[in-house]
């Protein structure tokens, strides 16, 4: 059953970021949890028209809070992450949360908004 049941580990703070997202651009498109966009890596948000993608990175991206071995891997990924995106021309937005306080949700959307008005001026 494990091999079926779709396990989520977004954050509620994640998931308030996307929806938010989502409400302030009906007419753009994007994914959850993507894996196609940056070659089977998962993002948070694809946003596969402008070739944008966003990571909301929680404390463990930081801090050894399952130790140390752990960091090292979720670091390690991130490092590909990037590489793999500038290869590919893709925009990767990085959102650094190390308290998950409602005013970091409104610093992230208010920034990662300004960034998509950005470029969708620029596609069009």
């Amino acid at each position: 059953n494990n091999r079926i049941r779709e396990k989520t580990r977004r954050s509620k703070i994640e998931t308030a970021f996307f929806d938010r997202l989502v409400a302030a651009f009906p007419e753009v498109e994007m994914l959850p949890n993507d894996k196609t966009m940056l070659d089977g890596y998962e993002v948070d948000v694809a946003i596969p028209a402008l070739k944008t993608a966003i990571e909301w990175n929680g404390i463990v991206h930081f801090k050894p809070i399952y130790g140390n071995e752990k960091l090292q891997t979720i670091q390690s990924r991130d490092s590909q992450k990037l590489k793999i995106a500038q290869r590919q021309d893709i925009n990767l937005v990085v959102i650094s949360d190390l308290d998950s306080k409602p005013s970091t949700l409104n610093r992230a959307f208010k920034d990662v908004c300004s960034i998509i008005r950005d470029v969708l001026d620029a596609t069009n």
